[in-house]
């Protein structure tokens, strides 16, 4: 009834639990045993979340974390993962046991709730807390933070000549146009109605500038 991964010091798996058969849709010893764990990225996962995990199980400890993983379904869940090294008499690591629950509910449940569900986009929720942290970190270590706040034009024309249906398309056009245009550090948001904020981290005015235009 545990799921759990045991992998040599190299990542290499050599254990599996029958539940994590069932958390992954695979068949155990077929589709894990004898290949490396990171056959389990999904890609969506910061590398220094990686370099981390390793220093410190490496060094003797235990790290937990959350992580997008892939499973063997053409999909993705997320799961809350405890690594514990595993030691011989001589104090020596010889393995790592990974201990797995599945988090895919609670974490995608969070997201809804920060997620405008017309345009999926970050709704306000989710952008005002976002700007409470840029705000903090700006203050703490003196970078800069610069905001677009961008809205369309007649857009009371477009629904009241051809439907709300036609103005949602509009709405949704704009966001994915928004999305496409920013770079993967910045942060987009449905302010509420037509008007939309951005978030740019690190930026000047001047160059804000030159990206709102």
């Amino acid at each position: 009834y545990v799921a759990y991964i045991k992998t040599d010091t190299k990542g290499v798996i050599t254990d599996v639990s029958e539940r994590i058969s069932d958390m992954f849709g695979c068949h155990q010893s077929i589709d894990l045993v004898g290949k490396n764990v990171n056959i389990l990225k999904s890609g969506n996962t910061e590398p220094d979340l990686y370099a981390q995990l390793w220093q410190t199980i490496e060094n003797g400890e235990r790290f937990s974390y959350q992580v997008e993983d892939v499973n063997f379904n053409n999909g993705t869940n997320w799961y809350e993962v405890t690594i514990t090294p595993d030691f011989d008499d001589a104090k020596k690591i010889v393995s790592y046991v990974a201990f797995y629950i599945n988090i895919d509910e609670r974490i995608r449940y969070a997201k809804n709730a920060k997620t405008d569900h017309l345009t999926q986009l970050h709704n306000r929720a989710a952008l005002d807390e976002r700007l409470d942290e840029e705000l903090a970190r700006t203050d703490r270590y003196g970078e800069s933070l610069s905001v677009i706040m961008a809205d369309i034009d007649f857009f009371k024309a477009v629904n009241d000549t051809f439907g709300h249906e036609v103005g949602d398309s509009v709405l949704k056009e704009f966001a994915a146009l928004l999305t496409h245009h920013v770079r993967k550090t910045d942060f987009v948001a449905r302010f509420g109605g037509e008007e939309f904020m951005i978030l740019f981290t690190d930026t000047t005015v001047e160059h804000a500038n030159i990206l709102a235009e």
